[in-house]
């Protein structure tokens, strides 16, 4: 995993009854090019160029199942083709990261997310990965789990993916050529023989049984953008909340 070039310490996480949580509302507002959030989310540049500014908002929606008025955090591509931002928990001395592979059952990655402004040759993503800053393409080499949307044109879909490489993924249709300013709840959850996606509250597609990250491999939470359009338009996302679950003492997969 690439260290980037900021000065990071290790970030703040929850010890829970039986677990690691990461639950973060993003409820600050303002400004930032460093780090936010009670996590301590870091920013970096992708690919070239310099990391953006990352603008934290007051919440225009209460969260799915409670009145919590959260924050919500608008993440961006640069300006110039291939270029973009990653914003992870990750550090260069945090050994083993979130978690090591992504074996233990009941373990959950959730998030409340949408597409702001343009969605035209776009890849934006958010999960755990084995790579904070670097791209998450079907052909880049980061292991990961998590969602992902890259756009061809406006063409595109909300998808799940379980990464183990290079080439190698499964993916599942989430959300069908999304529309922008519409809000999706989206979660993945490891069973005893795969991971299991939603979109909404609802299942969908078959577990995912194959390509998942191998148990050696440290992962932390990330999100990122990146622009394949070299017309000077900048693309943004919105995320008003984000949550990683790790159980301590649940059995591992079989």
């Amino acid at each position: 995993m690439s260290s980037g070039s900021q000065s990071r310490s290790i970030p703040h996480r929850d010890l829970v009854k039986d677990g690691i949580l990461i639950s973060e509302d993003f409820n600050t507002g303002g400004a930032s090019s460093s780090s936010i959030g009670r996590y301590r989310w870091y920013l970096d540049n992708l690919s070239a160029g310099t990391a953006s500014t990352l603008y934290l908002t007051a919440s225009t929606q209460a969260e799915w199942d409670d009145d919590r008025v959260t924050g919500v955090v608008r993440v961006r591509s640069q300006s110039v083709a291939n270029q973009g931002t990653s914003v992870s928990t990750a550090a260069s001395n945090m050994v083993p990261g979130f978690c090591r592979g992504f074996e233990q059952v009941g373990s959950h990655v959730e998030c409340k997310i949408k597409l702001d402004t343009s969605k035209a040759d776009v890849e934006f993503w958010v999960g755990l990965t084995s790579d904070n800053e670097a791209r998450h393409r079907a052909a880049d080499a980061p292991e990961f789990v998590g969602f992902r949307i890259v756009t061809s044109g406006t063409t595109g879909d909300w998808e799940g993916v379980v990464k183990d490489g290079a080439g190698s993924e499964n993916t599942v249709t989430l959300v069908s050529s999304p529309a922008l300013d519409a809000w999706h709840h989206l979660r993945l959850t490891r069973t005893a023989t795969g991971i299991q996606f939603y979109a909404n509250g609802a299942a969908v597609g078959a577990e995912i049984t194959t390509k998942i990250p191998d148990t050696g491999t440290p992962l932390v939470p990330v999100l990122g953008a990146v622009t394949t359009d070299g017309g000077g338009a900048m693309r943004w996302f919105n995320v008003d909340w984000v949550e990683f679950w790790i159980p301590l003492n649940a059995k591992k997969r079989s």
